[in-house]
């Protein structure tokens, strides 16, 4: 039933040639298992290849009415992210619509003296992969600071993403401001130079 040629077919339809890629179906296979009662879920591929995680969660969804995400990784070895994984789930973007963003890090060794600035400049992005949003395109914000709280425009915003220590120190204008709009606190550890 699941056969490597049929991955290989799969990947040449979505434009890619990709040496021994995973049919779709085993993987939705694997994905429907995993998310059997609820069809949502957030599936984490730690050595994303040919793309075909996401290529089977955006089919399964649009399949089943499912609400999964997916997050793929791998290390880029010979360009495999740029030139296969999100070339191929660019391609499938007008038949199979999902929210496609493409991150791209480097090592921060430990005693670098700038590194809590370096995780600082990050935490945006981390709370956008932790909640499966993108900030730039919806009624969602971040304010990590007490006088970015109260420097906000909340024209249109639902949900403020604020850090825990600001939040606790939010007084009672700040808070008769923020009346009817969702504050979700950032953990701590996402501003710990340790993290």
């Amino acid at each position: 039933k699941h056969l490597n040629k049929e991955g290989v077919k799969e990947v040449r339809g979505a434009g890619i040639e990709f040496s021994y890629p995973k049919p779709i179906s085993l993987v939705k296979d694997l994905v429907k298992g995993a998310t059997f009662f609820s069809k949502k879920g957030i599936i984490l591929d730690f050595f994303a290849g040919s793309g075909t995680t996401g290529h089977a969660v955006a089919q399964l969804n649009k399949e089943d009415g499912g609400n999964r995400k997916y997050i793929l990784c791998t290390n880029n070895e010979n360009n495999i992210c740029e030139e296969v994984t999100y070339q191929r789930l660019s391609n499938i973007q007008e038949d199979l619509p999902h929210n496609l963003k493409y991150f791209k890090t480097q090592f921060i060794e430990k005693d670098d003296e700038d590194l809590e600035y370096a995780l600082l400049n990050n935490v945006k992005t981390l709370v956008e992969l932790e909640h499966a949003i993108d900030l730039e395109e919806s009624d969602k914000a971040v304010a990590f600071t007490l006088s970015e709280i109260r420097e906000l425009d909340l024209t249109g915003i639902r949900t403020v993403y604020v850090r825990q220590h600001s939040h606790a120190l939010m007084g009672k204008e700040d808070r008769v401001r923020y009346e009817g709009i969702e504050l979700v606190d950032v953990p701590e550890y996402y501003f710990a130079k340790e993290m």
